[in-house]
């Protein structure tokens, strides 16, 4: 997985200094106000059931949940696509958010490719079949960087990082749902209209809390981008998007990597060895803050001086920034891959309060940098502090939800 994910990953850096060329800071606003809102409207594309698909007790089960997502980012993509053509140009009010306009038709392109490659990748995990999760990535990248290139060339501006984002996605869907119309092991034969149903009906706790869960989740981490594009314009958010693009390439290697085999085995010993989960989260955090401590120090030292030489003196801003948010991109690494632990033992009560109050703690960032007219840097600065505050305070929970499991299960078997 680390393999198939970090060669994907070192296209994409290879690119960064002929990108960063090619497009403005302000192209690269647009890029991050749509990845924004996507990301938005996409964190809950098959209501979260996609994560069902790993701890569903039989194959059969598996099998209709993954019907009934992709169904449902289906239905949903097309119900995305007929607002957009009926409901186009809202963005004008905002005038600072327009630079997404007349580009919004790809929002229900770029929703149909990431929601069905979450729900496909979700059962490749199940498979344990990790060499075709990073066979997808590797062609995912590769699709984003000759498109990005291709058409910077070509002179488009943001229309070009737009396009090889959204056509990135819908490749690695692709990739994924390909080998399943050859694969006996899907049980497509044994799929039916009342699989659907009470398949939706046993795990109906992750639309139900998980997905509003993921929704404040979501909006927690996009609320910020989407305001520096609308206070501070799109350069600015440009800035801060490319940052984020360069630091999340050599994290996401490891994050997206340990994190996805992590559901599987945690998924695993959930079934039938309770009492070890808490060994392989003790395990997985240690690790990942040591690897993401050498990374941030070297990020800290060294980061705008290096962003201005590889891509650019425009770009120093962007280095910057990165300085200034490499706590919170720390808390990233050690948080998100075993943040799914809340939702294999089924207490997405807790995570949907702990996204709530992620979200409060954001928004009130936002309202006092809007109130009191706050410099740029200095609104990130004052995220990156509480957001990473509340990671610590997340790690916290699920550390203190596995001890409470371990202790039940020991006096059940008392």
């Amino acid at each position: 997985m680390a393999g198939g994910t970090a060669v994907g990953q070192i296209a994409q850096v290879a690119s960064s200094p002929v990108i960063s060329r090619l497009y403005s800071p302000a192209d690269f606003g647009a890029l991050t106000l749509y990845v924004s809102v996507l990301s938005l409207i996409t964190v809950a594309a098959s209501l979260r059931y996609e994560i069902a698909i790993p701890i569903a007790e039989d194959d059969d089960t598996a099998g209709n949940l993954l019907v009934l997502c992709l169904a449902i980012v289906l239905s949903t993509g097309l119900v995305i696509g007929v607002a957009v053509l009926l409901l186009g140009g809202l963005a004008e009010r905002i005038p600072r958010l327009a630079v997404l306009d007349k580009y919004q038709w790809l929002l229900p392109v770029g929703f149909v490719g990431i929601g069905m490659y979450q729900a496909l990748s979700y059962w490749a995990v199940r498979q344990s079949a990790y060499s075709r999760l990073a066979r997808t990535k590797v062609q995912q990248s590769a699709w984003m960087v000759a498109t990005q290139v291709g058409l910077g060339f070509l002179g488009t501006g943001s229309l070009g990082l737009m396009l090889g984002y959204a056509v990135s996605q819908v490749a690695g869907s692709c990739a994924l749902l390909a080998p399943l119309w050859h694969n006996s092991s899907w049980p497509t034969q044994r799929v039916t209209l009342s699989g659907l149903l009470d398949a939706a009906r046993r795990y109906r706790r992750f639309p139900l809390i998980s997905g509003g869960s993921s929704l404040l989740n979501s909006a927690g981490l996009q609320m910020l981008p989407i305001f520096l594009v609308a206070m501070y314009g799109a350069q600015a958010g440009g800035s801060f998007g490319f940052g984020q693009r360069i630091l999340a390439l050599p994290l996401g290697i490891l994050s997206q990597s340990i994190g996805q085999v992590y559901l599987s085995e945690a998924s695993r010993l959930t079934r039938g060895e309770p009492a070890n989960l808490l060994g392989l989260f003790y395990r997985t955090t240690v690790q990942l803050l040591v690897i993401g401590c050498i990374l941030v120090v070297a990020v800290v030292l060294f980061a705008p001086a290096v962003f201005a030489f590889v891509f650019g003196s425009v770009w120093y801003a962007a280095g910057q920034y990165v300085q200034v948010l490499a706590p919170v991109l720390l808390g990233q690494l050690v948080a998100v891959p075993v943040s799914q632990t809340l939702n294999i033992i089924e207490r997405q009560d807790i995570q949907l309060g702990w996204d709530a109050s992620r979200l409060v703690v954001t928004l009130v960032v936002v309202l006092l940098a809007a109130s009191v007219n706050l410099p740029v840097i200095h609104t990130i600065a004052l995220y990156s502090a509480t957001t990473t505050c509340s990671y610590v305070g997340l790690l916290l929970l699920i550390a203190g939800q596995l001890r409470r499991r371990v202790q039940e299960t020991e006096a059940t078997q008392r």
